[in-house]
């Protein structure tokens, strides 16, 4: 059963076609509540990478790939991305933070040169795992 409070604030603010400013801390914590949104964590780059493969192996890929089919048949975009990000996910290799002299390079934003990731690379950063 959805939380239809959730579901309303979730389409109000962080649909990309009907945001309408930012939540108020109380409607944030029943978001966090209801699950529709987690909170923010403070992650390094390689703690990324460990949830990264660590939640993968947790999700069955028979059930991704059902979840793939069902966004094709049904049309529903929702899942439609499930079976590549998992096979991303599990192909990812597991690293630590392997600069790639971006900064030498001139660009503004350093990235690791394994999988491309520009958070948590010098220090615990905060991540907003809702956008």
């Amino acid at each position: 059963m959805t939380d239809k409070k959730a579901l309303t604030l979730l389409k109000k603010y962080y649909l990309p076609y009907t945001a309408e400013g930012t939540l108020s801390e109380s409607d944030r914590a029943d978001a966090f509540k209801s699950g529709i949104l987690v909170p923010d964590s403070a992650m390094t780059h390689d703690e990324i990478i460990t949830a990264i493969k660590s939640l993968s192996e947790d999700i069955s890929l028979e059930s991704t790939a059902k979840a793939f089919l069902y966004s094709l048949s049904s049309g529903d975009m929702r899942y439609h991305t499930a079976l590549s990000s998992l096979v991303w996910a599990r192909s990812l290799p597991k690293h630590e933070f392997i600069s790639n002299n971006a900064e030498k390079a001139g660009w503004r934003t350093p990235s690791c040169s394994v999988c491309g990731c520009t958070h948590g690379l010098v220090t615990t950063e905060r991540i907003d795992w809702n956008n």
